[in-house]
């Protein structure tokens, strides 16, 4: 049987789409699939979106080895779909992770939780259009599935 975790990112930064997929790090079989990435400062799409430091491939390499598939999960073989939001702080800090959208499996819901709160390193704040720092929330879909 076959492990696969999906990460679809949803941004939006100059309506450019793209998609990178990763090669597998373990003996699960693990796949980040990038779309549209989704920021926003009070519902509003920000002016430049927050940047990981470390860039968004090693933030993806990060999130792809950091996360395991719940082995209560794999025994039930149950599939699911969270979506967890935090805010990248003017400070290039992550505040308040919470599931936005959950799996309906609470071991689903807390790994992506667990992974998202355990992103290291700083991120270089959002700005709005006028160019100043500011608090800006950030969606992280998982998809988890077995094969």
């Amino acid at each position: 049987m076959k492990l696969l975790i999906s990460f679809t990112f949803l941004f939006v930064t100059l309506n450019l789409p793209s998609v990178a997929t990763c090669t597998p790090v373990s003996s699960e079989t693990v796949k980040i699939e990038q779309d549209t990435l989704v920021y926003t400062h009070h519902n509003e799409v920000v002016g430049t979106p927050p940047q990981y430091v470390g860039g968004e491939k090693q933030l993806l390499t990060y999130v792809q080895k950091a996360t395991r598939y719940p082995a209560s999960c794999v025994k039930k073989k149950v599939t699911g779909r969270v979506v967890v939001r935090f805010t990248v702080t003017t400070k290039g800090r992550i505040r308040g992770v919470h599931v936005l959208k959950s799996s309906g499996n609470k071991d689903l819901d807390a790994e992506a939780v667990r992974v998202a709160s355990s992103i290291p390193g700083k991120w270089k704040p959002g700005l709005d259009k006028k160019g100043r720092k500011i608090a800006t929330s950030f969606n992280l879909p998982f998809r988890f599935m077995i094969q």
